[in-house]
């Protein structure tokens, strides 16, 4: 990465600038709980790439349930509203890295399966927001991170070339899904996922616990 100038980051919310991987791991289990499913560690992976409504709809299908894809989003977005406008938190680091960021003149997209409403309600919450002058959410996009077209629309935002674009992520889907683009690639592990770095080792350029480990590259 050194000899690499990045003119261009995509960062996701969930577990890389706002603290809510243990919430959206709890929401499941309980949905799970309610609807009579189980849902494994595999399958719960793919489900967090995605949105709230595609997800709805993924698990009405898999699992041939007796519900509406609108009746599970309802009890989702009961739990999550709350928190991201009155709990969120952000990871550390965030704070600390982003005025480098924009001092660098680095260009900025924020790509997540999170609502845009509620995204922009936990980044201004912690006095962040206008670090992230574009938010794109795989709602609006109609694809999760499996898909390449997140990243191609952030890309087509920030007028970046791929291998120029560091994409900062906590989810191996979205690691190979930018990978494959010829992005560069920084994994974010901190315990909640240390097993991420099992999966994705052979393909990602950068390995951090931490925010503030990232400033070194930028």
């Amino acid at each position: 990465m050194a000899d690499i100038k990045i003119k261009g980051m995509i960062f996701d919310m969930d577990g890389v600038i706002v603290d809510s991987m243990s919430m959206w791991r709890g929401i499941l289990p309980g949905i799970s709980e309610e609807l009579g499913i189980e849902i494994d560690e595999e399958l719960s992976s793919q489900v967090q790439a995605m949105s709230i409504a595609i997800s709805s709809q993924f698990i009405v299908d898999k699992f041939g349930l007796d519900i509406t894809p609108e009746e599970i989003i309802e009890k989702v977005n009961r739990k999550i509203t709350a928190f991201y406008r009155n709990y969120a938190t952000l990871k550390p680091g965030a704070h600390d890295l982003m005025p480098l960021v924009r001092m660098k003149q680095i260009k900025v997209c924020l790509a997540t399966a999170t609502p845009k409403d509620l995204a922009s309600a936990a980044l201004n919450k912690n006095d962040i927001r206008e670090s992230f002058p574009k938010i794109i959410t795989v709602g609006e996009i109609g694809k999760g991170k499996a898909e390449p077209d997140i990243f191609e629309a952030a890309l087509d935002y920030l007028g970046t070339a791929p291998e120029e674009t560091l994409v900062v992520e906590d989810s191996e889907i979205a690691i190979r899904t930018a990978h494959d683009l010829g992005m560069k690639t920084c994994a974010v592990y901190d315990g909640v996922n240390d097993s991420l770095l099992d999966t994705v080792s052979d393909i990602v350029d950068i390995k951090i616990r931490s925010l503030n480990e990232l400033i070194e590259y930028i």
